[in-house]
C-alpha cells in the first residue's frame, strides 16, 4: 500500500512558517528533513517551493501544487503509483492533504518561535503514535492513521 506522509516541523502551538520561512534555524531538523525526503516523491505548494534552497535539494522529484496550475487532488490521481508521498507544505497543502494522509513526521520544536502561518487543526484521536523520538532541540512525532499499517 502506497504511503501519503506528511512531514512537517512545528512549535507546540502548531506555528510552521513567519513572513513565508520558518521561525527556527536548527541544523539537526534540517538533516533530519533531507535524511526522510532523499530519493522520494516531494508534493509541495508553490509558495514553500519558492521559499526554499532547492539547490540543496537534489535528489529528490518535485510536484509543486498551485491554485492556478496543478491541483493537489490531481497530484493524488496522477501518483497512483506504487511509491510513497511526502507532503511538505504550506498550510493549505497540509489541510488538503490530512484527509488523504496515512502517516505524519512531526518535529515538534522545544522552543517557542513567533509565527504567522499555522499548520491546520486535525483530529488527534484518529491517529496513532508509533514512536517519539527526543532530539536535542526538538523531537520527532512519528503517527499513523488508525487502521492503517505501523511506518
Amino acid at each position: 500500500m502506497k504511503k501519503i506522509i506528511i512531514l512537517t516541523a512545528m512549535t507546540k502551538k502548531f506555528i510552521i512558517g513567519y513572513y513565508e520561512k520558518l521561525p527556527w534555524n536548527i541544523p539537526e531538523e534540517i538533516e533530519h528533513f533531507k535524511q526522510i525526503t532523499t530519493e522520494k516523491i516531494i508534493i509541495v505548494g508553490r509558495k514553500t517551493y519558492l521559499s526554499m534552497n532547492v539547490e540543496s535539494l537534489r535528489n529528490r522529484q518535485f510536484i509543486i501544487v498551485s491554485y492556478s496550475g496543478l491541483l493537489l487532488e490531481d497530484v493524488l490521481k496522477l501518483t497512483k503509483l506504487k511509491d510513497d508521498i511526502t507532503v511538505i507544505g504550506g498550510s493549505e497543502i497540509y489541510k488538503q492533504t490530512l484527509q488523504f494522509a496515512t502517516h505524519a513526521i512531526i518535529s515538534i520544536m522545544n522552543t517557542n518561535y513567533m509565527g504567522d502561518v499555522f499548520f491546520p487543526n486535525f483530529n488527534i484521536y484518529e491517529w496513532h503514535i508509533d514512536c517519539i523520538e527526543n532530539r536535542n532541540r526538538f523531537y520527532v512525532l512519528q503517527i499513523s492513521k488508525i487502521g492503517v499499517s505501523v511506518m
